[in-house]
């Protein structure tokens, strides 16, 4: 073997080493848990409906984040895999969870987004769906920081979340267009929700969920360290 051919082959492999490790270092964003649903993988909230909310793993996941009138925009997440079975995304039994968006249900319409916001930390409307025939689903917070008490617990730092049906909203008054009313504590999630039908008219809210147990696996409470381990 010639001087030459000896000199490639030794190039090749080190240009093999170096394609091989920027393989093995390929990072993606991850999608920590929000202080107000701190699903950590191994966290769960029960409610008075005996259904389980649980935080499985961290999942890499690629969606399209772009609008459905857009170019396709794909992105991949390290976000968290939630068991939501008759709590969110009916009837499915799981979801993805970033930061403070559920993924869309299966069957949705591919005019929505792939992320759905539950919830917002500034007061005001944080959600408009896309309407049809008029109608759009709207999600606003109405309260920033109150107390409340759900069996026996006693939260801080609650926000109070409304949706409500914009078009009813325009005829009939926002009061009338709520159908739903949704309580999150920080460091806790959502300990309450009440439900009522549109148009109400004199119709209460009725209380559908309400937290009875929890547990929120925060690796950062368990370690001095300010990082923790994620595995895939």
């Amino acid at each position: 073997m010639t001087l030459l051919s000896i000199l490639m082959l030794l190039l090749a492999i080190h240009c093999a080493k170096e394609d091989n490790t920027s393989i093995h270092t390929l990072a993606y964003d991850t999608a920590f848990p929000h202080l107000y649903f701190p699903a950590w993988p191994g966290s769960y909230w029960i409610y008075h409906t005996h259904d389980t909310l649980k935080a499985l793993n961290f999942k890499l996941f690629t969606y399209n984040q772009a609008d459905y009138t857009s170019m396709p925009d794909y992105d991949t997440v390290v976000a968290i895999r939630m068991k939501v079975k008759n709590i969110f995304n009916l009837p499915d039994t799981f979801a993805i969870l970033k930061n403070n968006e559920i993924s869309k249900p299966y069957g949705a319409p591919s005019r929505q987004k792939t992320f759905t916001p539950l919830f917002s930390t500034q007061k005001g409307i944080f959600y408009i769906g896309n309407a049809w025939q008029g109608h759009a689903t709207v999600g606003e917070c109405q309260t920033l920081d109150t107390t409340l008490a759900v069996n026996h617990h006693h939260f801080s730092r609650v926000l109070v979340c409304i949706w409500y049906d914009n078009l009813t909203a325009q005829m009939l008054g926002k009061d009338q267009a709520i159908y739903r009313r949704e309580f999150w504590a920080d460091g806790v999630g959502l300990i309450r929700r009440d439900e009522k039908p549109v148009p109400s008219g004199p119709v209460d809210f009725l209380t559908t969920l309400s937290l009875v147990d929890w547990h929120i696996n925060n690796p950062v409470h368990k370690t001095s360290k300010s990082t923790c381990l994620i595995r895939f």
